[in-house]
């Protein structure tokens, strides 16, 4: 990915602050622009119907790979396994599989890692994870964060190792420094492209970048855009990563819960904004959370002048 800040002069006036309209007149689709998705495990038979059916959907996106997530602190890792498995029946898409290692053993870890090798999944998104409710961390036993899991996958050999970042800090850090520090920790260990947590403010993302790159931090770094298929949830999820939310938004999804056409309008052109400021400032990669829902990543994806392949090639897979 291409971004107009990767020079490590700290004195120069951002792009986005010198042109905070420039977006409204360039042309929306960059002819390299590239999108990843993210789905999570279905919980039971209905969303495994429902899962497949936004998977093959999504897919004709043609996406560079799709994330698979897993549960809180991954107590659902055998549900990722099998959802990998089952996805590779069905597409032929890339995958990435998450990979937690809170309140695990290194033994435990070693052996997931084995088990995407022996499926063939050659890119994890390794993450420290969340602990689950009611759980001790016990990180003497296992490795005890995000950093020390980059160095276990890179042990590993030939993986392509994805990595959070949060734009407007994570809940534990400090400061925006530290947060850069550590992500730098995890690039030297072994990172090959950095994916952000959600964000709402576009300038946010932007000073977050410079930021990571006079820091000497030169991966790709991929925007998560996050469509709004409930405000509601939308603000609880941003709640509990730190993500502000501009009081504008409330203004604009304010009594629109009885009216989803309008809620669906709504969400496609705050995105399809946000992702035209993106791409004027120079982005090239995109990664959407599409929460296992198809319609409103297709639309935007199609507004922002993505072409979506109409013959849809996955063959039809029920069940795991």
């Amino acid at each position: 990915m291409v971004m107009k800040c990767q020079s490590g002069n700290s004195n120069r006036t951002s792009y986005w602050s010198a042109n905070t309209t420039a977006y409204q007149d360039r042309t929306i689709l960059s002819p390299d622009m590239r999108i990843s998705l993210e789905m999570f495990p279905p919980e039971n038979d209905l969303a495994v119907r429902s899962f497949d059916d936004a998977l093959m959907k999504l897919d004709r996106l043609k996406p560079e790979f799709i994330s698979i997530t897993c549960g809180a602190g991954g107590s659902k890792n055998r549900a990722t396994l099998d959802t990998i498995s089952h996805v590779k029946q069905i597409i032929t898409t890339p995958i990435a599989a998450h990979l937690t290692c809170i309140s695990k053993s290194k033994e435990q870890v070693d052996r997931e890692v084995t088990e995407y090798l022996d499926q063939g999944i050659r890119h994890i998104v390794a993450l420290r994870g969340d602990s689950p409710v009611g759980k001790q961390i016990e990180f003497e036993k296992g490795y005890g964060s995000a950093l020390e899991l980059v160095r276990a996958i890179r042990s590993f050999g030939d993986f392509t190792i994805s990595v959070a970042a949060y734009p407007e800090g994570h809940p534990e850090a400090s400061s925006i420094e530290q947060e850069i520090k550590y992500l730098r920790r995890k690039v030297d260990a072994g990172a090959d492209q950095i994916i952000t947590q959600f964000f709402f403010d576009t300038e946010v993302f932007v000073r977050f970048l410079e930021r990571i790159r006079r820091a000497g931090i030169e991966v790709p770094v991929i925007p998560g855009i996050l469509p709004i298929e409930n405000f509601k949830k939308a603000v609880r999820f941003a709640e509990k990563c730190g993500t502000r939310i501009p009081a504008w938004y409330h203004v604009m999804y304010e009594d629109l819960e009885q009216n989803p056409e309008l809620h669906t309008a709504v969400s496609t052109s705050i995105a399809v904004e946000q992702c035209k400021q993106l791409i004027a400032f120079g982005v090239r990669d995109m990664h959407f959370y599409t929460l296992n829902r198809a319609q409103l990543t297709l639309v935007i994806c199609k507004e922002l002048g993505l072409k979506i392949d109409k013959q849809q090639q996955a063959s039809e897979v029920s069940g795991f």
